[in-house]
This record gives C-alpha cells, sequence and structure tokens, in this order.
C-alpha cells in the first residue's frame, strides 16, 4: 500500500499536466507563452504561502544552490524551452521528443550518483513507449520534418527536466520536503521568468481578465497544474524515486489525446489506438513495481502449488 500511493499520485499527476495541453491553447490566444508561465506560478506561490505561510529559512550557500539549480531546471528551463520549441518546430516533434525523459532522467541520475543500474526491462519498455508515442503524434502521417533549432531546443527541455531530478533528490537527502521546498523551488524558477518575460517582449493584456473563462483557466494551471501537481510530484519522487515516477511521463501523449478527443472533437484512429497500448505496455515493462508485483504473483502461486503438494 506504502508503494502503490505514490504510483497513483504520479499517474494523477501526469493526467492533470496532459489537460493542460487544452487549457494553455485555449490562453495562448489572449497571452505570449511567458507570460502564460508568469501568472501561472505567481498564482501557484501565492497559494502555497496560503497553505504555509512559512518562510523559507537558507541553511546553507550549497542548499540554495541546489533550490537555484532546481527553479532553473524545473520550472524556467524545462517549460520555457518547451514553449519556444514550439514556436520553431512542431508540436509532433516535440510530442516524440518529450518521450526521451525517462531515459534521460535515468542517465542523469546515473552520471550523478552513479545508480541505480540500467535494467534491461527499463531499456526494453523505453522503445515499445517511444514506439507508442511516435504512433501517437504521428498518426498515420509519417512526415516528420526536422527543424534543428526546433528539435535541439526540445531535447535541451528534456535535459532540463532530467537535471531538475537530480536536483530534486539532492533536496530530498538534506531532509527538504513538502510544500515548503516546493514553494521555495518555484520562487526561483519565477524570479528567472522575469528577464525571459521582458526579453520576449511579452505583455500582461489586462484587459483579458474581464473574460471568466481565462480567469478559470488561469487558475486550474496555477491550482492544479502547478500547486497541486508539483506537490504530488515532488512527493512520489522523493517515495519511489526520480527515475521510477519519469515513467509515467509515457502516458502522457496517451491521455493529451483522450483530452482532445473529448474536448476538442479531435479523431482517435487505428495507429493512436495501438500507440495507446504500446505506451502502457512500456511503462509496465519498465516499472520494477509492476515486475516486483509480477515475481510476488509468481511466488505466491508457487507458494500455493507446494503446499497442495505437501497436503497430498
Amino acid at each position: 500500500m506504502k508503494k502503490a500511493l505514490p504510483h497513483t499520485l504520479a499517474l494523477i499527476t501526469i493526467v492533470i499536466w496532459s489537460s493542460t495541453f487544452v487549457v494553455t491553447k485555449y490562453l495562448l490566444e489572449y497571452f505570449s507563452p511567458t507570460a502564460i508561465l508568469i501568472y501561472r506560478f505567481f498564482i501557484s506561490i501565492i497559494l502555497l504561502f496560503i497553505i504555509y505561510p512559512k518562510f523559507h529559512k537558507p541553511q546553507k550557500l550549497t542548499h540554495e544552490l541546489y533550490f537555484l539549480g532546481a527553479g532553473l531546471s524545473g520550472i524556467t528551463g524545462y517549460f520555457l524551452l518547451q514553449n519556444i520549441a514550439l514556436s520553431y518546430t512542431s508540436a509532433t516533434n516535440v510530442g516524440i521528443i518529450s518521450g526521451i525523459v525517462p531515459i534521460v532522467t535515468l542517465l542523469s541520475s546515473f552520471i550523478a550518483f552513479k545508480k541505480p543500474k540500467i535494467s534491461w526491462n527499463f531499456v526494453l519498455g523505453f522503445f515499445i513507449a517511444i514506439s507508442g508515442i511516435i504512433l501517437i503524434t504521428l498518426n498515420g502521417a509519417f512526415e516528420l520534418k526536422l527543424n534543428p533549432l526546433g528539435d535541439i531546443l526540445a531535447i535541451l527541455a528534456m535535459v532540463s527536466w532530467g537535471i531538475y531530478g537530480v536536483f530534486l533528490k539532492l533536496l530530498t537527502d538534506l531532509g527538504y520536503q513538502g510544500t515548503t521546498m516546493t514553494r521555495h523551488i518555484m520562487e526561483y524558477g519565477f524570479i528567472f521568468l522575469i528577464p525571459a518575460f521582458f526579453i520576449t517582449k511579452s505583455s500582461f493584456n489586462f484587459n483579458a481578465f474581464t473574460d471568466y473563462k481565462v480567469v478559470l483557466s488561469l487558475l486550474f494551471l496555477a491550482l492544479f497544474a502547478s500547486t497541486l501537481a508539483f506537490l504530488l510530484w515532488n512527493y512520489s519522487c522523493q517515495r519511489i524515486s526520480t527515475v521510477t515516477t519519469n515513467i509515467y511521463l509515457y502516458l502522457s501523449p496517451l491521455i493529451s489525446t483522450l483530452f482532445s478527443f473529448i474536448f476538442l472533437k479531435e479523431k482517435i484512429t487505428l495507429f493512436i489506438i495501438i500507440g495507446m497500448i504500446l505506451s502502457i505496455i512500456g511503462l509496465l515493462v519498465s516499472s520494477n513495481f509492476t515486475i516486483n508485483f509480477i515475481k510476488k504473483l509468481f511466488n505466491f502461486n508457487k507458494n500455493n502449488i507446494d503446499e497442495e503438494k505437501g497436503s497430498d
């Protein structure tokens, strides 16, 4: 049960993050990508402070550097690079490239901590899942147009998320956790978003707030996609490791497609269905939780057979 909870919370987080595609697509009609991030994380920081109204007390300079690194990589770097990449390359390319996050996270963790070891089931699951992601994103139209700048930025965004996992583990090992840690990471991320806002020549467009749909959409991104999701994600990373938690990102294209089908009335083809199945299989194969469950189930059945033989 203790292991099942963080797995469940990681899955809930992916569902929330995957739904942001529809919401962000709507908000882009009113704001620039950087402006959306500014509003989103500013509101989230306030909400986290309301939940836990205590200021972070710096202990050591190295600790603060870890927080700075986490904010720069997991908030500013990841979201900003991904949004900029979308302006240079297609969503299809970014969707496929996002499938490398689990393997990038594993390599980042191995380089930084010399663990975990790269297992056969993780690699096999990666190739199965990435095949599913390719089928979902291309959807039968096998015309992958490469754009060097946009694709490189998308790859850098995924690398930035992998680096975030390293800083998150460093902070967890130092005893930081929960609301305070998540809020302080966002604070550093928000600080670095401010110069990006002016560099990209964005505007706040306050007139858009007269539309209640805009307000509700921003509150959804701040309350659920940022505040709640990051709390759940960080908790899962602390309990079952960053590498294991990131495996659930294999399901992101699948869930995004389902939301697009429900809210944007986009069609689900045979290619998408096959891709969904492969993504789920890849997740199950990659997860040590699944492998351990199968082993326990096998041992349980084996013990039952031995007991029946013994009773005979």
